[in-house]
């Protein structure tokens, strides 16, 4: 059924700079986030015969790879990471902190949210930068996107029929641009399972179906 814009409830000014303040230390959080899971795991001497060699590791599962026999250049690559990694996680730790302040005052007003699993799903894709390229939410799990997006709330009952049919508010107020979050893609949460309204798995491009 169609809404009028009377039936929307606007953000509040104070809401929507939470918004804004929350957006902005996320997208530092995640810059942050991205810059330790760039750097290898760990990185160690290991005894070679009568040499000594360091190794890399990018997961902690992996084996290692050597970067070289011990010298004064692998000496300087160890110094440069263990510096590099310790600035990182600290960047990563004061920015954690930022973050869960700014969205304790936005649960508070009970902004748009998602459910922790999902979230937690939705984090891991942004950053991988999975986002925006080869996954998407769409339909209701992507309301609190779109009301973010239109800055209001949707009436009550504003909800995407079963049979995959759309909704149309028609009385919406315009989106001036779109949340990141409408850009994430979500034909798969658990394994292969891509789908999307009248479209089949088959249909979809091979890239776009990602194991979890």
């Amino acid at each position: 059924m169609p809404y009028a814009q009377t039936d929307f409830i606007p953000f509040s000014a104070d809401a929507q700079r939470v918004v804004a303040n929350v957006e902005q230390a996320y997208a530092a959080w995640l810059d942050a986030r991205r810059e330790v899971e760039a750097l290898p795991v760990s990185m160690y001497w290991a005894a070679r015969g009568e040499s000594e060699y360091l190794m890399a590791k990018a997961q902690s599962s992996d084996s290692g790879k050597s970067l070289g026999k011990r010298s004064a250049a692998t000496e300087a690559t160890l110094a440069a990471f263990q510096t590099q990694k310790e600035a990182a996680r600290t960047r990563l730790a004061s920015l954690d902190t930022l973050l869960n302040e700014r969205v304790s005052l936005y649960r508070k007003l009970r902004l748009p949210a998602l459910p922790d699993r999902q979230a937690e799903i939705l984090r891991k894709l942004d950053t991988a930068e999975l986002l925006g390229s080869d996954f998407m939410v769409v339909g209701t799990n992507a309301f609190a996107a779109y009301e973010l997006a239109c800055g209001a709330r949707f009436p009550v009952g504003a909800v995407v029929p079963r049979d995959g049919g759309r909704v149309r508010f028609s009385g919406a107020p315009r989106v001036g641009k779109c949340c990141k979050t409408l850009q994430i893609f979500a034909w798969s949460v658990a394994k292969y399972r891509c789908q999307l309204p009248h479209q089949s798995p088959q249909a979809l491009p091979s890239h776009r179906c990602r194991r979890l």
